[in-house]
């Protein structure tokens, strides 16, 4: 099992693995100490712009305010109907609830969500991140062996139903493994990283929903 110091007492202790980051209680002062992994190193100076990634398949940025705005008007309309309805008493109550839950919906802590997918030639591997609200709450990474015969493989399909779907966009890179999924800004910046690194681009076009895809689909990542 891999070895730390603790930054308090300076002793050497074992811990569970190295790949991922934890708090560990030290054995011998009792000082829980966080131990930060390579990868989460790595990450964060990216994030810091102390690092440029080789090549950025994605950078997305959401603020989950707005939702949080639409609901609260929508219970204080309510609300408001309620106290409007005053002849019943129970509506009294029941309105001015409604009026202090909408508005804390309305001004409530947002949060902002950034979802990063970049390139890592150094160590030849794909590395996906999540921060939220300044903080890294994700991190997982993926190696890429890159020969001649490897293809990122792209297709996308709907998801939902009317104006409430969304398209799904999926991109692959063979390997003699197996497929790898890469987290990538649609078939533009997936043609851009095949390019890069010199490999085929396959795109299999845009479907309908996933039980529409051709019969063959399974063997689009095939090696």
């Amino acid at each position: 099992m891999p070895d730390v110091r603790c930054t308090n007492c300076k002793e050497v202790f074992e811990i569970g693995s190295i790949e991922i980051s934890a708090n560990y209680d030290c054995p011998h002062c009792g000082k829980n100490i966080k131990f930060t992994s390579e990868l989460d190193r790595w990450v964060k100076k990216v994030y810091q712009n102390q690092i440029e990634p080789d090549f950025l398949l994605l950078k997305s940025r959401s603020n989950d305010s707005l939702v949080g705005i639409i609901i609260g008007m929508g219970i204080v309309s309510f609300g408001l109907v309620m106290l409007y309805a005053w002849m019943f008493i129970f509506t009294i109550p029941a309105g001015l609830f409604c009026l202090w839950w909408g508005i804390s919906c309305m001004f409530s802590e947002s949060t902002i969500r950034e979802v990063f997918s970049v390139y890592d030639k150094e160590k030849s591997r794909n590395i996906v991140f999540v921060y939220e609200n300044g903080e890294l709450v994700e991190s997982s990474q993926n190696e890429i062996i890159v020969e001649e015969r490897c293809r990122i493989v792209c297709y996308s399909f709907w998801e939902g139903g009317g104006d409430t779907g969304s398209t799904v966009w999926m991109t692959y890179i063979t390997q003699k493994t197996g497929a790898i999924r890469l987290v990538c800004d649609g078939f533009s910046k997936a043609k851009q990283f095949a390019d890069y690194l010199g490999i085929t681009y396959d795109s299999k076009g845009s479907h309908g929903k996933l039980n529409s895809l051709p019969d063959d689909s399974h063997t689009w990542t095939e090696w």
